[in-house]
Formats: C-alpha cells, sequence, structure tokens
C-alpha cells in the first residue's frame, strides 16, 4: 500500500498532496517513514491531527448516521481501533517535529480556514 501511494504522489502532476485518515497504524507509519527515509523527490512536510473529543465524534457520526451499524457500539468499536496507535503515531510524528494539531471541535469553517492557512505557510 505504502508504495503505492509514494508512486501516486510522484506521477500527479501537483507539487503539494494532501494524505487525509494515513498513517492508521504503527506498522504503516514505520513502512512509509522507511520508504520516505530513501526517498529524494518525495518529502512528507508536516501530518496534521484534528482533535476532536470522543463524545463530539460520537454525536457527529451518529447524526449522520445512515445504516444499521451505526450506533454507539459499533462507534466505540471503531474509535478504539482509531486511538490505540494514536499515541505513538503523536510521539513518532511529534520528536521529528512534524505534527500540527488543530481544534476540531469548531465549525467546519473556522477548521477548514486554519488548516487551509496552516498548508499554505508550509509549501
Amino acid at each position: 500500500m505504502i508504495n503505492t501511494i509514494v508512486s501516486a504522489i510522484k506521477n500527479s502532476p501537483k507539487d503539494v498532496i494532501l494524505i487525509d485518515g494515513f498513517p492508521r497504524s504503527d506498522e504503516q507509519m514505520k513502512a512509509l517513514d522507511a520508504i520516505l527515509s530513501k526517498e529524494t523527490t518525495v518529502k512528507l512536510v508536516s501530518v496534521v491531527e484534528v482533535e476532536v473529543s470522543e463524545q463530539v465524534a460520537c454525536d457527529r457520526v451518529l447524526g449522520r448516521a445512515r445504516g444499521a451499524d451505526d450506533n454507539v457500539q459499533v462507534f466505540k468499536n471503531r474509535m478504539k481501533v482509531y486511538t490505540e496507535p494514536l499515541a505513538g503515531i503523536q510521539a513518532f510524528y511529534g520528536a521529528k517535529n512534524l505534527l500540527h494539531k488543530i481544534n476540531g471541535e469548531r465549525t467546519i469553517e473556522e477548521i477548514v480556514s486554519e488548516m487551509e492557512n496552516f498548508v499554505k505557510s508550509n509549501i
């Protein structure tokens, strides 16, 4: 999967690429880091984390629920899968001074504005 992502980045006509929701595990993070450490044409500039509390995330997910599997128990299981590797990923990218956190408990306009300003300031 990592090779596919790096290949897609290399073949993109754009100079700046945003990847949403990756890496999601310690294994993906380490594999990406190993490939990028040998790469001369692709550079990881920043990792952005949009922080929200579990309650806000739950309210948002269940507020847009569409199927039978969109319920509190399924949400809690998904959150567990998401949060288990999170501390390690935060520590890894924090130690490399790549981690930037954005408060996600604001309006979508405020979040997007901050993210846009951050991205533009790093290109």
